[in-house]
């Protein structure tokens, strides 16, 4: 470094890394070269970034090829050093593109001659001349493309900070750019899809929406398009019959993905086409007649404001225009029956939901660019039908417009239009730093500062200032337009209003609502919907009679807030959400059995969000539900036959109806088995024949129709000794994939076959003569114990009956072979030991633990295999039953025989409680005091102290009894 250069990097947070990139650019260079660091230097002072543009500078230096000339023409020319001073600060992305193009860097030399007004007409001719004189490759005129507009891009930053080009001009020039490039792109996707696909002559266009379509990008925006076509046809190319559908939705999907492709030479745009007809779920590309056929039967609201910003940039722009030309009565109607306002109001609150901790989001933060867009598009919705000369995509035309038309006074014109200029240099300052898409300030002392200096504020806490104060007054002119008065009057419109009042926060506190914001947003969803289907007055006037006795009756249920946000789901999901309003309203039996339902765990529910029309199925079946409780699932069967929807609804079914006091405490267990049997059934028939030499067990919960909501299908496939063994292996196999595939909609079930002999390493067919084999020499105790539950599924009646009586006769002869007392009782110790590890695993575990499930359930099975003697032809597989027959033949005193009965069910309850309200398919409840509570509530408990003690005194007894007869 030359010795007469004295300097203060002080300032630099990191002066090491300053002292390091000054000895960089020092280095080999003469003093009168790096006459223009002084300069550098004092410009940097100011930025609280000045660290990172110091290191952008260093690479700049490095990166050009004669750092000599390069140094001498900084010397020479000193706004050059302050001018790449303030564009490295403002974008360390325009740095970068300077450092890979380093010539880039003289353009600030002469900025107002090297980087004229962006020049529409010649940016196409230069496109044009990629085509000239020979047929390059779509990949390469991509390239050249994506290298045009880095250029352009460059410049365009260089007039907006260096020559300070007004707000207009660089939003319009950034928008003219992607118009340039895509018609570019498009020219060269026809080309190349040319010698395969043809090129029909329909006309076609790339309609412009949203910012794009407004003329007024940022330098970070999305492009969001729609694709349309003249008319439908075919045409013949190569021989092939092809139609304009299929041509102009390959060529939408191919244009898309080449514009958004990112290469070395980067990516040129990122593209959004979801505000076409039917979104995601729509073609690309449509024909005129099938756009206006949508708009007219299904368009909403929001997507005639949407077209309000509706342009033709690419393609055939006459035909384009004359499209727009017929969407306008659909856009600016003469008359509207109802006022959109409520519907844009809606649209904008939910917006600002989604982003309800964004606060500094100048985008969709209250008071930000979407309240004035909104503000614009709403009046031009309303007077455009009259008024064709308020009709432009352009927000700030469109505010001077409103204001020559007398819709907006002098005053709300003059704080529009301003707020809008000042909120788009920032988000400009924000997306041209990173070239990201970002609407976010970070608040951070340092940013305010660094977007002040670019603004030309004094410091960060004068724009701080003057951004807080535009938000509050766009805002109130925004509530102004859309009448939204936060003091409301009723209760009904206190809890739907913007802020709820304070008598809708009583309201929800008298009712037990316990986050009465968090139920507000809820209702307010349930009275707006939520984007992009947003609801009418109609729905609100539907939701008005409805809303006391719903809240009502959600407020007796255990979690009154999330009960209505899982209503608000289905709601949601629903075509027509005033039908269902009126529904609730009028059937007092249908909307307290609903809501029930949403107070349980949301997948029980979640069907009526996928299939919205099963709702009204319900409504209709839920009579004869209720007053046979748990019938044989006939109904649903014959609705459907798709198998994950007849478990889903048959799960309703039994929730429903065990809810309104089955008969018998034993029928929803009884009804999920035969669910279960049928679900099986019905795959088994899918592959193989009932008549075949096969059968399909089931065993444990499954075998003994005790089944519940967590129990996985635990079987057993066995076929005759002269059966084809590896064909039923395989026929067994996709049974079990029908039922376990996630595919589509998910699994059915779980099915585990591991209880077959040998386990998992064994075949899944046994021949009925290995399964004897088996049992005779190698089976082990707890083995022949599953034998208890085994029941026949589905197949052979001759198979079954040859097992059956086998099986008999294995557990009549088990008291001969096996000690049953030590075996069962060394292996519940066994169990105890591995499972309950801690004093809170015996307080919360319900089936393994001492007194648990367990202990009943081999209470029984001990008792059958002790005196299999007595055992009917038959052998009872269900636990209730065995305990019942236990008193007829004196195995069980009638007293303790009700006691294992009672605790029993009442453990089953409350497994089936926790599954229910959490789905948890572990035997553990939660120890969560919160979740324990509900689950208390749920089961009419007063407290969780006494649904606990009561656990503990059913434990108490169980294990009473079990060692009272199996004890050794």
């Amino acid at each position: 470094m030359p010795e007469s250069f004295s300097h203060d990097l002080s300032f630099f947070r990191n002066t090491a890394q300053a002292e390091t990139n000054l000895k960089s650019i020092t280095n080999q260079t003469q003093p009168h070269d790096i006459r223009f660091l002084k300069r550098l230097l004092d410009e940097l002072r100011p930025y609280p970034n000045c660290d990172d543009i110091f290191n952008l500078f260093e690479r700049l230096s490095r990166a050009v090829i004669d750092r000599i000339a390069f140094f001498k023409m900084l010397s020479d020319t000193p706004p050059t050093t302050a001018r790449l001073v303030r564009l490295f600060a403002s974008s360390p992305f325009i740095a970068e593109l300077m450092i890979r193009d380093f010539q880039y860097a003289y353009f600030l030399v002469r900025p107002e001659y090297d980087c004229r007004p962006f020049d529409k007409l010649e940016v196409q001719q230069h496109i044009l001349r990629l085509f000239h004189n020979q047929t390059p490759s779509l990949n390469k005129v991509m390239d050249a493309l994506r290298k045009i507009k880095r250029r352009e891009m460059l410049k365009l930053g260089i007039r907006d900070y260096i020559l300070q080009d007004p707000l207009e001009k660089t939003v319009a020039s950034v928008s003219d750019l992607a118009e340039c490039v895509l018609q570019g792109a498009l020219d060269a996707q026809r080309r190349d899809m040319a010698p395969r696909w043809g090129n029909p002559e329909t006309p076609f266009c790339v309609i412009a929406l949203g910012k794009f379509g407004g003329g007024e990008l940022n330098y970070s925006s999305d492009i969001d398009v729609m694709f349309v076509y003249e008319e439908e046809n075919e045409y013949i190319v190569n021989e092939h019959r092809l139609t304009h559908h299929e041509y102009f939705n390959r060529l939408a999907s191919g244009l898309i993905a080449h514009i958004a492709k990112n290469t070395s030479e980067g990516q040129l745009y990122r593209v959004d086409a979801r505000l076409r007809p039917d979104g995601d779920a729509g073609p690309l590309a449509r024909c005129v007649s099938s756009f206006l056929y949508y708009y007219e039967a299904r368009g909403q609201t929001w997507e005639r404001q949407m077209l309000i910003k509706a342009r033709p940039v690419a393609g055939d722009l006459e035909f384009g225009a004359r499209f727009i030309k017929r969407l306008e009565p659909f856009v600016y109607p003469k008359t509207f029956f109802q006022s959109p306002l409520h519907e844009v109001a809606a649209m904008k609150w939910r917006i600002e939901e989604q982003k309800s901790s964004d606060h500094l989001n100048i985008k969709i933060c209250p008071g930000g660019i979407r309240d004035i867009e909104f503000i614009v598009q709403a009046l031009q919705l309303i007077h455009g039908g009259q008024m064709t000369e308020i009709r432009t995509g352009n927000t700030l035309k469109g505010l001077k417009q409103l204001f020559s038309q007398k819709l907006l006074s002098p005053n709300e014109f003059q704080t529009l239009s301003s707020a809008y200029i000042f909120y788009r240099k920032i988000e400009h300052i924000l997306q041209i730093e990173k070239d990201t898409q970002k609407h976010t300030l970070s608040g951070t002392t340092d940013e305010f500062t660094k977007i002040a200096i670019l603004l030309g504020y004094t410091n960060g806490s004068t724009l701080e200032s003057v951004l807080n104060e535009n938000l509050k007054s766009v805002r109130a002119i925004y509530l102004s337009v859309f009448e939204i008065d936060n003091r409301a009057t009723s209760v009904f419109s206190g809890l739907i209003s913007e802020v709820c009042s304070e008598e809708g926060i009583r309201f929800l506190q008298e009712h037990h609502f316990t986050d009465p914001d968090r139920t507000h947003r809820t209702i307010r969803l349930l009275a707006m919907g939520q984007f992009p289907k947003l609801y009418g007055n109609s729905v609100r006037e539907c939701l008005a009679e409805l809303l006391e006795i719903l809240l009502t009756d959600v407020g007796q249920t255990h979690d009154p807030d999330s009960t209505l946000a899982h209503l608000e789901r289905i709601v949601a999901a629903q075509p027509f959400a005033d039908m269902l309003y009126r529904s609730l309203s009028q059937n007092a039996e249908y909307r307290k059995h609903l809501v029930y339902l949403c107070s349980l765990a949301p997948g029980l529910t979640q069907i009526f969000c996928e299939r919205p029309s099963y709702l009204d199925w319900l409504q209709i079946q839920l009579p004869t539900w209720l007053s046979t409780p748990h019938q044989d699932g006939q109904a649903i069967y014959r609705l459907t036959k798709n198998l994950q929807h007849i478990r889903r609804l048959g799960w309703v079914q039994c929730a429903l109806t065990n809810r309104n006091q089955p008969t018998s405490p034993s029928e929803p267990y009884l009804y999920l088995s035969k669910l279960a049997d049928h679900i099986l059934q019905t795959a088994f028939s899918e592959v193989l024949l009932m008549e075949d030499p096969i059968i399909l067990l089931g065993m444990g919960k499954l075998g003994g129709s005790e089944l519940s909501y967590r129990s996985d299908l635990d079987v057993v496939w066995v076929c005759s000794d002269d059966a084809d063994v590896d064909h039923f292996i395989s026929q067994a196999r996709r049974v079990h994939q029908r039922i376990t595939d996630h595919a589509s909609e998910g699994k059915i079930y779980d099915m585990d076959a591991r209880l077959r002999p040998e386990g998992a390493q064994a075949p899944l067919v046994v021949t009925l003569s290995r399964y004897k084999e088996y049992f005779s020499s190698r089976a082990m105790f707890w083995e022949v114990q599953s034998l208890i539950k085994a029941r026949c599924i589905a197949g052979s009646s001759d198979l079954h009956s040859q097992f059956e009586s086998w099986r008999y006769e294995q557990l009549r002869a088990a008291s001969k072979k096996w000690n049953i007392r030590q075996e069962i009782t060394s292996m519940r110790e066994r169990q105890i030991r591995e499972k309950i590890k801690s004093p809170a695993d015996a307080v919360y575990e319900i089936k393994t633990c001492r007194g648990g499930l367990l202990d009943i359930e081999y209470l029984v099975q001990g008792l059958q295999l002790l005196h299999g003697d007595r055992l009917p032809q038959s052998p009872v597989h269900s636990t209730v039953q065995a305990i019942n027959s236990f008193t007829s033949t004196g195995l069980l005193l009638a007293d303790d025989a009700s006691i294992l009965t009672t605790n029993y069910y009442l453990l089953r309850r409350i497994e089936e409680a926790a599954f229910l309200l959490f789905e948890r398919k572990s035997s553990r409840l939660p120890s969560d005091e919160k979740q324990l509570a509900f689950i208390a509530n749920f089961l009419e408990f007063e407290t969780r102290g006494a649904f606990l003690m009561r656990l503990e005194q059913i434990k108490e007894s169980n294990h009473r009894l079990f060692l009272h007869y199996l004890g050794v």
